[in-house]
């Protein structure tokens, strides 16, 4: 597992609309998060007591934005354990195994944009829009 993080962020969020996120970012994926992996800073395996990142394996229900995978591994802060409880990455958004979200990454190692990227359940709007923004895209 994972050491125990600290649950604020580091850096405040500036949060942005679906549209500017969705052309600052390489992918844009609605997507079910199916294992953790824990990582050094630079996205490379690490020992769960010396890791500061963590790579999540998502798998793709529907791609905004990317390469046309099934599933993408997604590069994020790690989660905070607490028992058996959902855990909260230290930019303070949740992610729990099992769980989908709407994912935001860029970089050569997808790195999650923690002010972009949300719950599923809390992505009724962005998707909404990100729907149109995407059919525009493609035509």
């Amino acid at each position: 597992m994972f050491p125990a993080a600290a649950a604020e962020g580091t850096s405040p969020c500036v949060k942005v609309g679906p549209s500017e996120s969705f052309h600052q970012a390489k992918v844009v994926v609605l997507g079910e998060v199916v294992s953790s992996t824990p990582t050094d800073y630079r996205g490379k395996p690490a020992a769960a007591n010396v890791a500061v990142r963590a790579r999540y394996r998502v798998h793709a229900i529907e791609e905004f934005k990317g390469k046309g995978l099934r599933e993408y591994w997604l590069l994020a802060d790690p989660p905070v354990i607490a028992g058996d409880a959902a855990s909260v990455t230290n930019s303070g958004m949740p992610v729990a195994l099992g769980q989908s979200y709407l994912f935001f990454a860029s970089g050569e190692l997808l790195a999650v944009d923690p002010c972009a990227s949300l719950p599923a359940s809390q992505a009724d709007e962005a998707l909404r829009r990100l729907r149109l923004l995407s059919k525009k895209v493609t035509h």
